[in-house]
């Protein structure tokens, strides 16, 4: 069983427990700049894990395995306690452009959602916190002019939503999807 471990224990400890201000975008900076391990791999993965399509997670009460299909390709998340998952709607895993608008489908109870992009190395790329289910990546209300300065995706790039309601508690977590320009 091939465990993913891209920064995914930073990226639930995001969603689940610390947040960004509403509405807020940020640059999150490297595990190397922050002190931590400079390797994804060399991270571990407590309760939440992600498991390759080798892997297989075992179905549990109270656990939401994403598993991926032709229409939600990309890693499962295991999630401890949380049993649903977010159908992500856009952007396409390939051919998105450098900067795509992310949609996913709206979750019962859920009233603010956190959506992160990993670079092709596994590194948070970018992070998004709001009320919608769509935002452009840099979190413009528009497409970005090419010229403007701002995150851009890259050939393996990754991303995923987790939906929590008023008090802050995860209701669903998406799969990790592949995005390319």
């Amino acid at each position: 069983m091939r465990v993913l471990r891209l920064g995914l224990t930073l990226i639930l400890t995001l969603a689940i427990a610390v947040g960004c201000s509403s509405g807020r975008t940020s640059r999150t900076p490297s595990p190397a700049a922050s002190g931590g391990p400079s390797h994804p791999a060399s991270q571990t993965a407590g309760e939440a894990t992600a498991e390759g399509p080798s892997g297989g997670a075992s179905e549990s009460p109270g656990v939401a395995t994403s598993e991926p299909s032709p229409a939600q390709p990309g890693e499962p998340i295991t999630v401890s306690g949380i049993e649903e998952e977010i159908e992500l709607l856009d952007p396409p895993t390939a051919h998105a452009g450098a900067v795509p608008k992310f949609r996913w489908q709206a979750v019962e109870g859920a009233t603010v959602y956190r959506l992160f992009v990993l670079d092709a190395q596994g590194h948070p790329l970018w992070a998004w916190e709001g009320a919608g289910t769509s935002v452009w990546l840099g979190g413009l209300p528009r497409p970005r002019p090419p010229a403007e300065a701002g995150p851009r995706i890259e050939s393996g790039s990754t991303w995923s939503v987790a939906a929590l309601d008023d008090d802050g508690h995860a209701r669903a977590v998406s799969p990790l999807r592949p995005v390319s320009p």
